[in-house]
């Protein structure tokens, strides 16, 4: 009957915001003893939806730190408000790629190497001339996950790096105990 009475407020969600609530679902669930908090845990990590706020002040500390590091490279303790910094990056910005698909019965699945296209823009613009080891270009692409997330994946010249801005994130993700995600295992595949 508690099972019920939680999938009854998910109904509800969905009749007047037009989506359902997975944290309030899983909180539900665990509150109400339905699934142990180990199982919890584990759905809240594969699904992105952990609860780890950003500490306060964490954002300004590490904006802080930068403009540090900027000072010190410009030789001056501290930056003034008139000091301006100009970097010379290319950016490249490319059209969203969906990673799956949705078909006419709800189901999502994996489209069959999705960033095939994207590659091919990134080699053009390299055969092209205008990314030359002086001018490392940076790209970036938004991803469109399970038919209904977007994130971001930058790949970046300069640093020599791959990296992937997902909002819903989970907590091995983000401290990286997970070794694999299934962006990841796209990247990899279309780079071979």
């Amino acid at each position: 009957m508690a099972l019920l009475s939680v999938l009854d407020e998910q109904v509800e969600l969905l009749a007047k915001e037009g989506r359902p609530d997975l944290s309030r679902f899983l909180d539900s669930l665990e509150s109400r003893s339905i699934t142990p908090s180990e199982e919890v845990s584990s759905l809240r990590a594969e699904y992105g939806r952990e609860r780890e706020p950003v500490p306060q002040g964490y954002l300004d500390n590490a904006v802080a730190q930068v403009v540090e590091e900027i000072g010190d490279v410009l030789g001056k303790h501290t930056l003034d408000d008139d000091d301006s910094i100009m970097v010379n990056v290319f950016v490249r910005l490319g059209l969203s790629v969906p990673l799956h698909k949705k078909d006419t019965n709800g189901e999502v699945t994996p489209l069959s190497n999705p960033l095939r296209r994207w590659r091919k823009k990134i080699d053009d613009y390299r055969c092209e001339g205008k990314n030359d080891l002086e001018d490392p270009q940076v790209y970036i692409c938004p991803l469109n996950v399970n038919a209904d997330h977007f994130t971001l994946l930058e790949i970046n010249e300069q640093t020599r790096m791959m990296y992937h801005y997902d909002s819903m994130a989970s907590h091995g993700i983000i401290h990286r105990k997970t070794k694999s995600t299934p962006v990841r295992r796209v990247v990899e595949s279309s780079r071979t």
